[in-house]
């Protein structure tokens, strides 16, 4: 099943109250995306000093981060429904439940 871990959340109300704020969040992490994968070789020795792991390791994290992040900020709506089916797992969810309305793109830097 393909599912979303990692990833940014926030409630209706922050949405509400806070939009300007969300929206320099969500450009600061998409720059810092970016960065690190622009300057590849700096990404993997900051991972290798900040968390004291070895060079392998640290090369490993990388491709798992970079694997995980998507370049624009968005997510495949796929994973989204593939979380809500996990989550229907768990707990008992309302049957019209619907993926699109849980993301919202509108305050990504750039449109999708």
């Amino acid at each position: 099943m393909d599912i979303p871990y990692v990833g940014l959340f926030t409630s209706q109300a922050e949405i509400r109250n806070n939009r300007d704020r969300i929206k320099k969040t969500i450009a600061a992490v998409m720059d810092a995306v970016a960065w690190q994968r622009a300057k590849r070789a700096e990404a993997v020795r900051m991972i290798a000093s900040r968390f004291r792991i070895t060079a392998s390791e640290a090369e490993r994290s990388y491709e798992t981060i970079v694997g995980i992040l998507s370049p624009d900020g968005g997510i495949d709506l796929k994973k989204a429904r593939g979380y809500l089916v996990l989550l229907g797992e768990e707990r008992v969810l309302p049957e019209n439940l619907d993926a699109e309305k849980l993301v919202d793109f509108s305050m990504l830097p750039s449109p999708r």
